[in-house]
């Protein structure tokens, strides 16, 4: 299964859920690998201490490199588009005529004409048909709001079906209050002649801040460039302001039943076609549950004004288009990414496992898992940036959860997807990891002629038990791996194995600090080990997708005016 395009399916119906208000918003699906983990955040961090400034800069370079993409497909997000919000952006600015902004006598009879439309003759009082827009526009807005609010109740419980059902009904009155606020409350007449009346004022105000914001904007985008290149860049920060805190509780959790997730599977296979979607099929494992948490992380811009963008007051001398709604293939900037989607803590429990085997092989087929912190590092494009390759040694292979107590052994063979060929297992620390549940019962990973055990135990500086972590056994002999977790008391068994020298490592727990430890076995060895917690604990998460804005018909220029 492609576990990532599976959790995408799932999250795409809750971003559908909440989405209905503006049809402009599309939700694109990261299928390539980005792993990042809260410290890569660290230029939210207004404590940074001065010796990982720059540390946190190339952080924010890298995360403005990935925010300020123009996305130019309806499904797929990529790390390497053709073009980059700033230099689109400053390219609108370098070539717009603006409105003029004095006012011609034409300007001056249709401010009156207009005027006449929304007020009786004294100038103060709302004419007949203003008072029913005015009041059909209240119903309307009340019933948006009242949506709204049932959306967040399913952001934050997306199985709440009592509320699903009202906000659908609510949908419907919606719909009508629209229709009626249309037809008997002369929504056009109205909103064309408050047009009419605003643009008078608002064009000299437009022109000021356009004017305004250009200079800046040739000023900023000089100065800031990214460290050791040429790369000119805007800053981008973002919402969590808290995110890279580890005890930050805006994650939002779901839990995915056996049913649902074969469901999602055939939704996904339909979304990306079932090529792609085998293209990046993972391991070919099945799950019967999946847990994991999400957050939608929204990208601020300061240096970016979509409204001077989305205006009428501007247009351009020659043909040249800036977005087309139809298109996301056309012009300088069709769209603009809003929000990133987060996922992480991963628990994937498989249903296909036999207890027969003896080994398990659950090679990824995905070749490139890039990591950002390489990304913050790059000098140049993403294209020079190497991707990693996730093996099984960052999986947690466990069975210990709510449903089964006992830990599973399972001896973990890496294969090289390229060559075929067995390649030597490493425990990268930059690659993410998820854990794979096996519910099935302890077995012995091969038969041997001469059998020993290790029984050990782990606790921290205080004395407390480690439960729930992921330890890693691999033989010095022939770099032979085994993965299981520990139980309640903190205990690991590793039965039926040779003598010889082994090492037992703890990799990327995100409360306690990596951990590497030589054991001989020449018999059977019983030991207990301290761990130490980390001073600033971490987790992983991955990049899922992004949540973009789909930009109107631009430029769309004021008719019958003049623009120089």
């Amino acid at each position: 299964m492609f576990l990532n395009a599976i959790i995408f399916e799932k999250l795409k119906s809750v971003f559908n859920q909440l989405n209905t208000v503006s049809g402009r918003y599309f939700l694109t699906f990261s299928p390539i690998t980005t792993s990042f983990n809260n410290q890569d955040f660290n230029f939210l961090d207004t404590t940074t201490p001065v010796q990982y400034l720059s540390d946190a800069y190339e952080n924010q370079m890298a995360f403005a490199h990935l925010a300020n993409a123009v996305i130019r497909r309806q499904d797929i997000y990529e790390l390497n588009p053709d073009s980059f919000l700033p230099e689109n952006y400053k390219k609108i600015f370098d070539h717009a005529k603006l409105i003029e902004s004095s006012l011609s006598d034409a300007d001056k009879q249709k401010y009156r004409d207009a005027k006449s439309v929304l007020y009786q003759d004294d100038g103060l009082t709302k004419a007949a048909d203003y008072e029913k827009y005015s009041s059909y526009k209240a119903k309307y807005e009340g019933l948006v709001q009242n949506i709204q609010d049932l959306s967040d109740k399913i952001m934050a419980n997306p199985d709440d079906k009592d509320s699903l059902s009202k906000k659908q009904e609510l949908e419907t009155l919606q719909n009508i209050a629209f229709n009626d606020w249309l037809i008997d409350g002369e929504k056009d007449k109205i909103e064309n002649a408050l047009k009419i009346v605003s643009s008078i004022s608002e064009r000299s105000a437009f022109v000021s801040q356009w004017n305004q914001e250009y200079l800046k904007l040739q000023s900023e985008i000089s100065k800031v460039t990214t460290v050791g290149s040429n790369i000119d860049f805007l800053p981008v920060s973002c919402l969590p302001n808290d995110l890279y805190k580890y005890e930050y509780s805006g994650w939002k959790k779901i839990v995915m039943e056996e049913k649902e997730i074969a469901d999602l599977e055939n939704s996904a296979k339909t979304s990306l076609t079932d090529d792609f979607y085998n293209t990046y099929d993972s391991s070919g494992l099945s799950y019967s549950k999946v847990e994991f948490e999400y957050i939608f992380v929204t990208v601020l811009r300061n240096w970016f004004k979509p409204n001077l963008v989305n205006s009428q007051f501007w247009n351009f001398s020659d043909q040249q288009v800036v977005s087309d709604e139809s298109d996301l293939n056309k012009g300088l900037l069709p769209s603009y990414i809003e929000k990133f989607l987060f996922i992480r803590r991963v628990y994937a429990y498989n249903k296909n496992v036999n207890p027969e085997e003896n080994e398990v092989t659950a090679e990824e087929k995905i070749p490139q898992t890039y990591i950002f912190r390489n990304i913050a590092k790059n000098l140049k494009t993403i294209d020079m940036v190497q991707p990693k390759i996730i093996r099984t040694s960052k999986f947690k292979m466990i069975s210990q959860n709510k449903l089964f107590s006992t830990p599973v052994l399972r001896k973990v063979k890496l294969e090289n997807t390229i060559t075929n060929q067995p390649i030597i297992n490493r425990f990268d620390k930059n690659l993410f990891r998820r854990k794979i549940l096996f519910p099935i019962p302890v077995i012995n990973v091969v038969e041997q002629k001469t059998k020993f055990q290790f029984s050990l135990i782990f606790k921290d500086e205080l004395g407390n038990y480690l439960t729930d972590i992921n330890i890693l056994l691999q033989s010095s002999a022939d770099g032979s791996t085994y993965s299981t977790e520990t139980d309640n008391d903190g205990k690991v068994v590793f039965n039926d194995m040779e003598k010889g020298d082994y090492t037992i490592s703890i990799q990327r727990e995100e409360l306690y600090e990596d951990s590497s430890f030589s054991l001989n076995l020449s018999e059977d060895v019983s030991k207990e080990f301290i761990i130490k917690k980390r001073q600033n604990p971490y987790f992983d998460m991955i990049l899922l997708g992004a949540v973009n804005y789909r930009l109107p018909n631009l430029p769309n220029p004021l008719p019958g005016y003049v623009f120089s």
